[in-house]
């Protein structure tokens, strides 16, 4: 297991810069932290930023939520998936604001295109397992666990062409790539970014824990290794679909990931055809 220790993250802290936690999640927190919330409070305070509302209501009524009916309100979207939701929901979208392309040497559209997929994949597996984890706290992960790429995009002028080796080598892990030239990796400062930003404890740790490949042998609570496998197979689909190749931990995950999942290989291949068709065609 990768250990993490303060000096590592002052090293990332003076290093990087780090998107500023965004005023509409402090309120947001605020609220939350109340003993009695205020739904109303919350609900207003999401509206006044009408493109976030947008964006809560349109991942709320997209196929990978599978709602019943449509929610046409925050107020409703609050009702229905609660505060600690939205606010899950909210961390995600602002991350997309979070970073500026002019000061970054990657496509931001290209990769937030990624992020977006395979944040609404995790929503959409996490359905199946809806009594055992929160699911919006799948999308918040699907779009954080790559966050510390447009990080060390924007500070290093070079790392397009480090991204570009490690998507020509399927058999080494861009970390490894990153280890080489930089002496850190996206892991690690992804964790500090969703450290800064208060995610929670949890979600901070998978994203550092992220190509820990005996992650599902290891100790760890039964709602982690579930979010940890629905990432992986969020994450494969998502490169098959697109890429026509296995992602690089799939290989080594594959079937610890199908085991917590409870899912068979035929299991699996019925779930991928579902989600081409539900969410790409």
């Amino acid at each position: 297991m990768f250990e993490i220790n303060n000096a590592i993250l002052e090293d990332v802290k003076r290093s990087f810069i780090i998107p500023p936690h965004p005023a509409i999640l402090f309120e947001l927190e605020q609220e939350l932290n109340k003993p009695e919330p205020d739904v109303g409070e919350i609900a207003n305070t999401v509206a006044q930023d009408i493109g976030i509302a947008a964006s809560v209501l349109k991942v709320i009524n997209s196929p990978a939520f599978g709602l019943a009916r449509s929610v046409t309100d925050i107020k409703q979207a609050v009702m229905f998936i609660g505060a600690d939701g939205i606010l899950a929901l909210i961390r995600g979208l602002k991350l997309k604001e979070a970073f500026d392309q002019k000061s970054c040497c990657i496509s931001l559209e290209r990769f937030w295109d990624t992020s977006t997929e395979v944040a609404n994949i995790a929503l959409y597996v996490g359905q199946r397992y809806k009594e055992q984890i929160p699911v919006e706290n799948l999308h918040t992960l699907g779009l954080f666990v790559g966050c510390g790429i447009p990080a060390m995009a924007v500070k290093y002028n070079n790392y397009i062409k480090v991204l570009a080796a490690a998507n020509k080598n399927y058999d080494v892990c861009l970390t490894q790539f990153e280890e080489k030239v930089y002496q850190t990796n996206h892991a690690v400062v992804g964790y500090y970014l969703a450290n800064a930003w208060h995610l929670p404890r949890n979600i901070c740790n998978l994203i550092l824990r992220q190509h820990e490949l005996d992650y599902l042998q290891g100790g760890n609570f039964y709602e982690d290794k579930l979010s940890y496998s629905i990432l992986k197979v969020a994450e494969n689909i998502q490169h098959t679909e697109k890429r026509y190749v296995a992602s690089y931990d799939w290989v080594h995950v594959k079937e610890a990931v199908l085991e917590t999942l409870c899912l068979s290989d035929d299991d699996y291949q019925e779930l991928k055809e579902d989600v081409r068709q539900d969410l790409f065609l």
